[in-house]
């Protein structure tokens, strides 16, 4: 068993947290999952030979990279995907990339854009060369609450 977090088991864990510690509501969540999960199926893909009868390998979570990222967002834009969405899925990945360097599972929080600008610029660049007009640095830090009125 590998000692590195799996891709798909970190998203469970960050679900998890959203719902339980930050209790956002379950649009947020279910929004959150499918952004995230299509990023992990099409990088299982990437890695699993055409054909192959055996379900794809496993990606650990430090295969994460703005180039990555970028190559992933230009795939979806280039599929049809409205800007609209492909801001929500920046979103998700500054979010969850924030989640998974908190707990030690990235060696650099792309989202941060105080520890590592350099990394959160070109993060934040990704908006620009998909065109999103506004700024996204806080949109990962106010959810949308859930509707019981239990804050974040």
């Amino acid at each position: 068993m590998s000692l590195q977090l799996q891709l798909r088991e970190a998203i469970e864990g960050f679900l998890l947290f959203l719902a339980t510690e930050r209790g956002l509501s379950d649009n947020y969540q279910l929004s959150t999952r499918i952004s995230l999960e299509g990023f992990a199926g099409w990088l299982e893909r990437r890695t699993t030979p055409p054909k192959a009868e055996a379900p794809p390998d496993p990606v650990p979570c430090t295969e994460i990279s703005i180039p990555l990222i970028s190559e992933y967002l230009a795939f979806r834009k280039n599929s049809g995907l409205s800007a609209a969405s492909i801001k929500l899925l920046i979103v998700a990945f500054k979010i969850f990339c924030r989640w998974l360097h908190q707990r030690g599972h990235l060696g650099a929080d792309l989202g941060d854009h105080a520890a590592h600008e350099t990394r959160a610029h070109a993060l934040c660049k990704l908006d620009l060369q998909f065109g999103i007009v506004g700024d996204l640095g806080d949109l990962g830090d106010q959810p949308t609450r859930r509707d019981d009125g239990v804050p974040p």
